[in-house]
């Protein structure tokens, strides 16, 4: 029998001890976070940060985002990148879909938006409520600004279609300004164009410009975004977790407040 004051005891003790410390230690230890990588347009990044704190909370989960057009998202996740989120245009996610880029089962529905029309503050404001007075104010305007529609923002290739729509397209295509690089809206703030033309969800709020309505409503043209997971990504609980809190009931106020609409609206 050993005997209790021996220093062998006291070693048996300490280790005995030590052991238990330690695997109450590794019980203790909160779980590890989790990061979700997102890919996604650049329109989506008001109503999607006002969601982040919600899906942090506690510190178990981050999120990496960045942000991009969507001609380049589509390339880089084409290309191999792994990400674990992707949201894009209708349109962009369809042929992401078609190149097996994302996790078919898990696509949804956020939101949706528009075109708005803006004009220089200090200039008059035409008239764009019905159909009739759009077509009139198009077709009297002098310059017209839109985004370039070979970039993947959507909004100038929809103003094309609302033109072509009206059958004016030919008539006013030499007053149309490709914007770029000053965007439309910058355009309209320096007086250089009559009238720009912008997404609802990216209106400015600048003292040089003036957000006179959106196209009416039987020309509207809308810009719809869906999430997904990707083929390649994590596929994790968190990550799925993110595109439910994102598309689900909770992000109804976040996405109209940044200009979109939600399903409940159409």
């Amino acid at each position: 029998m050993v005997d209790p004051d021996s220093g062998l005891a006291q070693d048996a003790m300490k280790r005995l001890f030590g052991a238990a410390a330690a695997l109450v230690a590794v019980f203790a230890l909160p779980a590890s976070a989790a990061e979700v990588r997102v890919l996604s347009v650049g329109s989506a990044e008001i109503a999607v940060k006002t969601l982040i704190p919600e899906f942090t909370k506690g510190g178990f989960n981050t999120v990496k985002f960045e942000w991009g057009p969507p001609n380049i998202i589509w390339n880089r996740i084409k290309a191999g990148e792994v990400w674990d989120v992707v949201i894009l245009s209708d349109i962009a996610m369809a042929d992401l879909k078609k190149e097996n880029g994302i996790k078919t089962d898990t696509q949804v529905r956020l939101a949706r938006t528009g075109l708005g029309v803006v004009v220089p503050a200090a200039n008059p404001k035409p008239d764009i409520g019905t159909p009739e007075a759009f077509k009139r104010s198009m077709l009297a305007a002098k310059s017209i600004a839109y985004r370039d529609p070979s970039l993947p923002n959507m909004s100038g290739e929809m103003v094309e279609r609302v033109f072509k729509k009206l059958g004016i397209f030919d008539e006013v295509k030499p007053r149309m300004i490709v914007a770029a690089r000053p965007a439309a809206e910058d355009l309209a703030g320096t007086g250089k164009v009559e009238i720009s033309f912008v997404n609802l969800s990216e209106i400015p709020t600048r003292k040089d410009i003036a957000y006179i309505g959106p196209v009416p409503g039987p020309l509207q043209l809308y810009t719809n975004l869906e999430a997904a997971l990707t083929a390649k990504g994590s596929g994790s609980p968190e990550a799925a977790a993110f595109v439910r809190l994102i598309s689900g009931a909770q992000a109804k106020d976040a996405w109209e407040k940044a200009g979109f609409e939600t399903a409940a609206g159409y």
